[in-house]
């Protein structure tokens, strides 16, 4: 039996005007679209001036990996604890033991399982092509590579050898296209139950939240768009394939918007069922993001990608882009 307090009980939202959450659909709406296919665009437009150089790409890819991190900390585990123990809950959820990082967990190790399945039933030729690409001891010995925008010498330095050489046997053991393409589509789930969540909360929210609510979201929107559309832009998936999965991100913010104006009038959100569907889904992307977040973009991705800097000031470059896309999204936590 849930706790009959008070604070448990229905109470409808003061100051709700509908214009304002009808607004609010469509300006995340151009914002999520916007966010997911500025790097699906830029890679099938090379022409753009500023997307001439494939480490524009990776910075952005790294700036998705940041993002990815917080919001799995920040924007998901932390929310699903005041969810999953929120005191309207029965006492096994709200006093007896906490549930939020058990789902976390579990959402982590399915993931695991997927993956090592996928590494499983990859071609040996996939297999091999993807070896073939990683960094090694041969990409950082040639004695005339050069930047091809700076026209400077790029001779690796004793520490650049040394780094890629440390990370030789991660980076060997490699992402396959196989293992990358889950991780994309876990990924698409998470930042879409995760959005339809965020959305829902605006849909019913009173005009005086609206105003905090949607500036924040239109950034959060707008950064995990970019995140995951890095994310698609890597899996060479085809053109209809990429918009699909764009517009099903895009899409997924405005349809909880919908859904919140809609059931508005019967709305609890110290509700039972609302907590425990809205927690269990948090924490569950949460464990899964932080996987994919830890386990590739971190420990496989991230050396990969420093080692094949071509300067000190790249890879600083690359932790810079990492950080401020954690930094906007913790600070976005504030107000989600």
């Amino acid at each position: 039996m849930s706790n009959e307090t008070d604070e448990c009980l229905f109470e409808a939202v003061d100051d709700y005007d509908q214009r304002y959450n009808i607004a609010a659909f469509f300006i995340i709406l151009v914002t999520s679209m916007m966010g997911t296919l500025l790097p699906i665009l830029a890679k099938r437009n090379p022409t753009w001036i500023c997307f001439r150089s494939p480490f524009v790409f990776t910075i952005g890819k790294h700036v998705g990996t940041g993002v990815i991190i917080a919001l799995a900390l920040i924007h998901l585990l932390s929310p699903a604890y005041e969810e999953l123990g929120n005191p309207c809950l029965p006492a096994a959820f709200a006093e007896d033991y906490t549930f939020a990082p058990l789902f976390a967990m579990l959402g982590a190790l399915v993931m695991h399982v997927f993956e090592t399945l996928a590494a499983m039933h990859a071609p040996k030729a996939e297999l091999k092509s993807e070896t073939s690409q990683s960094p090694s001891m041969a990409q950082f010995t040639s004695s005339d590579c050069c930047d091809p925008e700076s026209g400077q010498s790029t001779t690796p330095t004793t520490d650049s050898l040394a780094f890629a050489h440390g990370h030789s046997h991660g980076a060997l053991l490699g992402i396959t296209s196989a293992e990358r393409t889950i991780a994309a589509y876990v990924l698409e789930f998470g930042l879409t139950a995760h959005s339809v969540i965020i959305g829902l909360t605006v849909g019913v929210s009173s005009v005086t939240d609206l105003e905090t609510l949607i500036p924040a979201l239109v950034f959060h929107q707008f950064f995990e768009g970019i995140a995951l559309g890095a994310r698609l832009v890597e899996c060479n998936f085809s053109k209809l394939n990429e918009f699909l999965l764009a517009f099903i991100y895009s899409v997924s913010a405005p349809v909880g918007i919908a859904i919140g104006i809609g059931i508005v009038n019967s709305y609890n959100e110290n509700g039972v069922t609302t907590n425990l569907v809205q927690g269990t889904f948090d924490a569950v992307s949460a464990g899964i993001l932080l996987y994919v977040g830890f386990s590739q973009m971190l420990a496989i991705e991230f050396p990969r990608d420093f080692a094949a800097a071509s300067s000190r000031a790249r890879r600083v470059a690359l932790f810079v882009a990492m950080w401020v896309g954690a930094g906007i999204m913790a600070f976005i936590g504030r107000y989600l």
